[in-house]
């Protein structure tokens, strides 16, 4: 009996030991935390840029080109034709031209 109790008393004395160790793991890790909200805490937040947005240069395409499956043609030239504003707005809206004639169709954020 006395062997038993020796045993006992020996495992409680080793439990104690690794929750010793357990408790300064977690101690080093509550620290460790901690660091890394003040690293957070004292990075800036970010900012926002003072250089201006690039600029789309509004050359349109030269030459002509096949849409789709209609004939070859300048196609910026032939929205730009009509001559009043909504008809322009309507062909380019309609050929998807704002990439190839930025100027004729007003692409946004296009540039003189």
């Amino acid at each position: 009996m006395k062997s038993r109790m020796d045993n006992v008393e020996v495992k409680v004395d080793e439990m104690a030991i690794d929750m010793e160790e357990v408790k300064s793991q977690l101690q080093s890790l509550g620290n460790s935390v901690d660091e890394i909200l003040n690293i957070i805490l004292s990075t800036p937040a970010p900012t926002a840029s003072s250089t201006p947005a690039p600029s789309i240069a509004c050359t349109d395409r030269k030459g002509s080109w096949t849409y789709g499956s209609n004939k070859e043609k300048n196609w910026c030239g032939w929205a730009r034709k009509t001559g009043t504003a909504e008809e322009i707005a309507n062909k380019c809206k309609q050929k998807e031209l704002y990439d190839d004639c930025p100027k004729t169709c007003g692409k946004d954020g296009c540039t003189s």
